[in-house]
């Protein structure tokens, strides 16, 4: 799980850090990488300090990351082939799936700003993915 709020910022980014070195990618690669290629190098790092750490995520955690943040966009569609398990084994299904890509974060936190250059107010919101929180900083809002 991804513990919370805290959890889906830190998912947030790094799908982000993953999607600007790769490019877009569906949520199907995205839930494929981070559960296993990168929990694998997360794993590596943490056995040297004797502690565990495995935090997976899942397909619908990481689709309301990706739709909710202003880190993300959508790019497009892809489609899919995958085995049918109905079927016979010689056919394949055919799926449509979205492409997110990432967006920059300069750009992100411009759309953030009001007319004066300066941080608007949310009612609720009062934290950030720390890629966010870092260009605020470098400019000064926060």
């Amino acid at each position: 799980m991804g513990n919370g709020a805290n959890g889906n910022y830190r998912l947030a980014d790094r799908l982000h850090a993953r999607m600007l070195d790769i490019g877009p990618q569906t949520v199907a690669e995205l839930k494929e990488w981070y559960n296993n290629g990168f929990q694998e190098e997360q794993r590596k790092k943490v056995a040297e300090r004797r502690k565990t750490i495995y935090n997976s995520a899942s397909s619908n955690q990481i689709t309301g990351v990706l739709s909710r943040s202003p880190l993300f966009a959508k790019a497009g569609e892809a489609t899919v082939a995958y085995p049918s398990w109905t079927r016979k084994a010689s056919k394949m299904q055919k799926s449509q799936m979205t492409l997110w890509e990432a967006l920059p974060v300069a750009m992100v936190v411009d759309k953030m700003l009001d007319e004066n250059g300066q941080l608007k107010q949310h009612r609720i919101r009062k934290s950030f993915p720390t890629t966010i929180k870092i260009e605020l900083k470098e400019r000064g809002l926060i």
